[in-house]
């Protein structure tokens, strides 16, 4: 079965769109992934190696492109040896048999019943972070997919850059000596749209889903465990959603980090950790690929991976490779860690009185 190209058919789904893609993984080993976005401000939810803003709605459908569909990303893809696929209709979804994965990417207060209607037709399911808006929500697809053996996984692609595997094995080599504290954070200065789903507070729009949610998730991966006390505080805007948020995370012994987001600022978003026999620090850690060691008695030393396009096909291989060995979830990103990570971000919601309608 030959790959639609993306892009090729687009399907009306009422106002809110569908907003997902199917893929195939293809004898040869490599997998076939598509993708569709369906609203205007799709490119800030994919395209997170370039500037976050929400673009007007002629960009959509290169929006749709963007994560696995743009020539720049079919690129990168193909040297990781995938082919790309393309978008699909609610039959294809149900009747193809050569439908292998289904990829989420419609706005956050979609991605239960779009993951959730995946799920229930058999297809394995890679979902747009945020998983849900509540983990209540995460824990009802969580049981789906186990009780139905079905792989499931939050697309946390940045897990997958080689800047951060490399970070990681540093930090388990502990170069830097037993860990202290992590500094890291997301912001971007997006324009003010009540309509659009950045600031719609009935889309789960807000700073800690589309934007905290990546320190808060790198928190998690290197210290392997939330945190055990926080202290946090937000800015709510006129729409209700979260501009801007700052919080401390105090984990076993004194391990700290100090995390934060926004989308009406920016600023450069370098990450550090440091440890008692020295530091790491990421310059521009989504675009740069590049770390520094920092020891504590020595010279310091510099490190560059960069990654293949806007780094999103290292995310799909691993999907293939899951699919491949059988495996219903990533090692990397285990539901169980997703699901802790959303129980963190609805405590942080809790400090602030925020709830999302319906809740």
């Amino acid at each position: 079965m030959v790959p639609i190209s993306p892009g090729a058919a687009r399907t009306d789904h009422g106002a809110a769109g569908i907003g997902i893609g199917y893929g195939r993984v293809l004898d040869d080993g490599r997998a076939a992934l598509g993708a569709e976005a369906e609203s205007a401000d799709a490119l800030a939810q994919l395209d997170r190696s370039r500037a976050m803003t929400e673009p007007e709605a002629d960009e959509a459908v290169h929006a749709a492109n963007t994560l696995l569909g743009s020539t720049r990303e079919n690129a990168s893809m193909r040297a990781l040896g995938i082919d790309v696929g393309g978008t699909f209709t609610d039959a294809v979804l149900v009747s193809d048999g050569e439908v292998d994965i289904v990829y989420i990417s419609s706005p956050n207060h979609l991605h239960l019943p779009h993951a959730r209607a995946a799920l229930e037709t058999g297809k394995p399911v890679l979902c747009e972070k945020p998983f849900t808006l509540n983990a209540a929500q995460l824990s009802d697809l969580i049981e789906i997919a186990r009780v139905k053996q079905l792989f499931l996984m939050e697309a946390m692609w940045i897990r997958w850059l080689p800047i951060v595997v490399k970070m990681r094995q540093l930090l388990t080599e502990q170069i830097i000596g037993d860990l202290r504290l992590l500094k890291a954070g997301f912001h971007a200065r997006l324009p003010m749209n009540p309509e659009g789903r950045i600031y719609n507070l009935a889309m789960g729009g807000g700073s800690l889903l589309d934007l905290g949610i990546y320190p808060i998730s790198f928190a998690s991966l290197v210290f392997s465990q939330q945190p055990e006390e926080m202290a946090s505080i937000a800015h709510l805007g006129t729409t209700g959603i979260d501009e801007h948020f700052g919080a401390v995370f105090h984990y076993s012994k004194i391990r700290m980090a100090l995390l934060s987001a926004g989308v009406d600022c920016s600023f450069r978003d370098d990450i550090s950790v440091h440890g008692s026999a020295g530091s790491i620090r990421m310059e521009k850690p989504w675009k740069l690929g590049r770390l520094t060691i920092e020891p504590r008695d020595g010279d310091s030393e510099t490190v560059t991976l960069p990654m293949e396009g806007g780094g999103y096909g290292y995310q799909a291989a691993e999907v293939m490779r899951c699919l491949d060995a059988g495996l219903l979830e990533s090692p990397i990103m285990p539901l169980d860690e997703s699901l802790q990570i959303m129980q963190t971000l609805d405590r942080l919601r809790r400090q602030w009185g925020l709830i999302f309608p319906g809740e």
